[in-house]
């Protein structure tokens, strides 16, 4: 009944028919291969009353939809991103795998994803390529996660360095103490840090005269070229 009038496109596309179609579908989620076609099909502006929802279908299924739309990648891009910003709802405990690469940033863009230590962790191993990202939009939130202890990998440091020259005064002070501190992580895994970053590194009067030159050594391939 429901796939033929949507195929003649005789469905209104609003928050009470989606909705009705997702939890009235016999499929297993509910967002099935005909609702997602109806939603990329449809030529008019997402419609999805977050409130309106939860009055007709409760918070826990809210957050069910939420979950599914999240994980579908099949999606058009602009549809998704329309979609998961209506839901007005964030993760402070992100589990959800197998989204696309694509689908994750615009999780991420839109601030989704909490930064906390478990969020990062799960994003570290599930969605590593998305990790700098994350680190990005977060950045704040990220470096008190590290003041605080919470992010003890010095691996995880690689982020910040990347972010040196575009950082606000705050940020980039806070930066050059971890590098000062992290030192000699930097010399024994040869890391290498943007110029401007490395110019404050080889600035310090209390760095070692052989830890100087090492810094320097790392570099100088960049350098050179």
């Amino acid at each position: 009944f429901w796939a033929e009038l949507m195929d003649r496109n005789l469905v209104c596309y609003n928050t009470q028919n989606l909705c009705d179609y997702y939890f009235a579908s016999e499929s297993e989620n509910g967002l099935d291969g005909q609702l997602v076609h109806f939603i990329n099909d449809s030529k008019e502006a997402i419609i999805l009353d977050a409130e309106g929802l939860i009055e007709l279908y409760g918070e826990e299924k809210k957050g069910n939809m939420l979950d599914d739309i999240v994980c579908c990648n099949e999606l058009e891009n602009d549809k998704y991103e329309k979609l998961v910003k209506a839901f007005d709802m964030f993760y402070t405990g992100f589990d959800l795998e197998g989204i696309a690469e694509d689908k994750m940033q615009i999780l991420i863009r839109n601030e989704m994803i909490s930064m906390n230590n478990e969020n990062f962790t799960f994003l570290k191993e599930k969605y590593p390529t998305c990790l700098a990202e994350f680190v990005q939009w977060n950045l704040k939130t990220y470096l008190e996660l590290i003041e605080e202890g919470q992010l003890e990998d010095e691996a995880d440091l690689q982020y910040l360095w990347k972010l040196y020259p575009t950082g606000e005064t705050e940020i980039k002070e806070k930066i050059e103490k971890l590098v000062e501190e992290h030192i000699q992580y930097l010399i024994t895994e040869k890391i290498m840090v943007p110029f401007p970053l490395l110019i404050h590194i080889l600035q310090k009067d209390e760095l070692d005269g052989d830890d100087r030159k090492l810094v320097l050594a790392n570099h100088l391939k960049n350098l050179t070229h």
